[in-house]
């Protein structure tokens, strides 16, 4: 019996970050236009992308300084160890792999995906990752399928 937070072939691997803290694996759908839907939903409404690496990206709600007062600690997280730390991200994020040949979106493969939940929620060990680096030898050990911060 197959998990059913296991990626299928007709859906795509991401992490969500809901704002108040937590992390969930996700299914998107390999559709564009539903994505899009599935995308504002779990951000909250209009979203922007944050090139985090060519293997990450990072969905983030266009307007989450002004609906979320606090910072989402985790998203932060995750994009301060990618370098990207003149600022805190607010609201909901959701992190999808990079885009393939034709840009389309692509889900996260499970080392990737266990390599961000352990970033979000300890941080990083040394400094900036680069994607040569996500073979689990710096980070700590996490199965981001089998937890749910605050379920």
């Amino acid at each position: 019996m197959v998990h059913p937070l296991i990626a299928r072939p007709d859906y795509l691997t991401a992490l969500w970050l809901p704002a108040d803290g937590g992390i969930t694996t996700v299914r998107l759908s390999r559709d564009s236009s539903q994505r899009v839907e599935e995308l504002s939903e779990l951000v909250g409404g209009l979203f922007d992308v944050v090139r985090l690496d060519e293997r990450t990206d990072m969905w983030v709600n266009d307007l989450g300084l002004f609906g979320w007062p606090s910072p989402n600690v985790m998203a932060t997280r995750v994009a301060g160890a990618h370098g990207m730390d003149l600022q805190p991200y607010h609201g909901p994020a959701v992190l999808t792999g990079g885009a393939d040949e034709r840009g389309d979106t692509v889900g996260l493969d499970d080392t990737t995906a266990t390599m961000l939940a352990s970033v979000a929620f300890y941080g990083a060990a040394e400094g900036p990752i680069r994607p040569d680096e996500i073979d689990g030898h710096r980070f700590y050990e996490f199965d981001a399928r089998r937890y749910h911060h605050g379920a």
